[in-house]
């Protein structure tokens, strides 16, 4: 429980990062969420890294130490939202998609001083993060082995790569049940799982891009559209097309 229920639940602002600066490694007691607003910039948290598109963010667990990196000057929204209004399930650090209410809220949350609107307003905002981090977003975790890493640039290069393990195998010189176990070991799926994730979140971007779901299904590797969209609702619990430019996915760098 809060010591003051009056109290904010949320605190909101953004900040703009103008080179030179560099955002320091920190944490913080309460959880946050980082968003994007303007600019390219990554976001590094624990062991991972996203870099943040229009409409993504990453959801930071409390203690966890984390900073933004920009290649440029960069505008990130953020807000802390105290532990005690957050379920256990809350306390993992996941991207988030920061759809237009959410991101209105947030802005509202910003200036608004009102104790009864603000409750209203947090009470909203806390249900649209809670159906967030009770569902998932594309996310793609990287290997590091450098012959894993071999396979995974070519396929982020192209998606519809038609190579099965066993060829990527004589490719880099490492048997087949080698380079399986490295998949397991260092991203948590198999290569195929990694493969689909990967084409998963090649086909997001072009479908927040506007590219007809034909198209979009052939650049990815589907021989049909009607395969692409069983794999894409698989994957995402979404159809194709109910992806808008409002919606894009988070990208794991590393």
């Amino acid at each position: 429980m809060r010591s003051d229920p009056r109290s904010p639940r949320i605190t909101t602002a953004t900040d703009a990062v103008h080179q030179p600066e560099q955002s320091v490694l920190h944490s913080h007691p309460a959880h946050e969420l980082l968003w994007h607003v303007s600019g390219t910039f990554r976001v590094d948290a624990g062991d991972r890294t996203w870099s943040l598109a229009p409409g993504t963010g990453v959801w930071i667990a409390a203690g966890t130490m984390h900073r933004t990196v920009g290649s440029g000057d960069y505008q990130v929204g953020w807000a802390l939202v105290e532990t005690a209004d957050c379920p256990e399930i809350w306390e993992r650090t996941t991207p988030v998609l920061v759809e237009p209410l959410l991101h209105h809220l947030l802005h509202f949350l910003a200036s608004e001083r009102s104790e009864v609107v603000r409750s209203q307003a947090e009470d909203v905002v806390i249900d649209l993060l809670g159906a967030q981090l009770s569902s998932s977003v594309i996310e793609l975790p990287m290997p590091s082995d450098a012959r894993s890493r071999q396979i995974v640039d070519a396929l982020l290069a192209d998606p519809a790569h038609p190579w099965e393990l066993a060829d990527w195998a004589i490719e880099v010189g490492a048997g087949t049940r080698t380079l399986s176990r490295l998949f397991v070991d260092e991203t948590g799926m198999s290569f195929g799982q990694w493969r689909t994730q990967a084409r998963m979140r090649a086909a997001m971007a072009d479908l927040v891009a506007g590219v007809p779901v034909q198209t979009v299904a052939r650049r990815v590797g589907y021989a049909s559209p009607s395969a692409f969209v069983t794999a894409f609702r698989r994957c995402t619990g979404r159809t194709p097309g109910s992806i808008g430019v409002e919606a894009p996915v988070l990208q794991v760098v590393s």
